[in-house]
């Protein structure tokens, strides 16, 4: 094929119109820090940045995730103080009460003061999260996690809590199943153990109002113990999330 000079005119004005096009492109990019716009000005490069933003977008869901752990066990853990609070003040009560020098009068008031640590503690098993969710609930959280019933203390909650993903195949609990916090504990039923307690001082003092006292600070130090456990496995799902959150960072 002839080549005339006006073929080779417009092949160098289609030249120049490329290499302008490519310098605008490099001017836009220096200016506003974007150098790519589409597919079209770098494929492979193209290809790397939608990698990149899907895995950003992955992260950003499991910092969510973990910001909203984080949340709860706070609240968790702050339930969990306030109880063994209660059982601590509770062996203070039993301990005054088996003074055999007390005064009906003084039994009787502090046997009310264990039956309102058992109401405390009720109201802390009970407690909800912002979003009104039970903390105690396991994973059917949305609904009261206990329910008296004629024989003790009825669970309505999840045997497992929620498992709430954290990274890549990895999860952690979003809280404590209830039942094995304040029902099947080494200490039994915390909500009726406080009565129990208080019967025992209310009882006519003798040789088996002593032993059943002794008994009943066992109990506290059993469903103490049974807490602290639960507490312990609490502190190891917060670090792990204090090290999830500082990977993703």
């Amino acid at each position: 094929m002839r080549v005339t000079q006006n073929m080779m005119y417009r092949q160098t004005l289609d030249a120049l119109a490329g290499a302008q096009t490519r310098l605008t492109r490099q001017q836009d990019a220096l200016s506003s820090g974007v150098s790519l716009r589409q597919a079209a000005d770098d494929p492979a490069a193209m290809s790397q940045v939608t990698r990149n933003d899907d895995r950003l977008m992955q992260l950003e869901r499991l910092d969510r995730n973990l910001q909203g752990l984080e949340g709860r066990y706070a609240l968790i853990e702050h339930e969990l103080d306030n109880v063994t609070d209660r059982l601590h003040r509770g062996r203070e009560l039993m301990l005054s009460g088996a003074n055999e020098t007390n005064s009906a009068e003084i039994v009787s008031m502090l046997a009310e003061q264990l039956r309102g640590l058992g109401e405390d503690v009720q109201r802390y098993a009970s407690a909800r999260d912002s979003q009104g969710r039970y903390l105690f609930g396991g994973a059917s959280d949305s609904v009261p996690p206990f329910e008296a019933g004629s024989s003790g203390s009825l669970y309505l909650g999840g045997s497992t809590a929620r498992e709430i993903p954290v990274g890549e195949g990895f999860t952690l609990p979003d809280g404590l199943p209830g039942d094995a916090v304040f029902l099947s504990g080494p200490g039994g039923d915390l909500f009726a153990l406080f009565d129990d307690l208080a019967d025992i001082l209310e009882a006519p003092k003798s040789a088996q109002r002593a032993a059943a006292i002794d008994e009943g600070l066992l109990r506290l130090d059993a469903a103490l113990e049974g807490v602290l456990t639960h507490r312990a496995v609490l502190g190891g799902n917060m670090e792990r999330v204090e090290t999830e959150q500082a990977r993703i960072a």
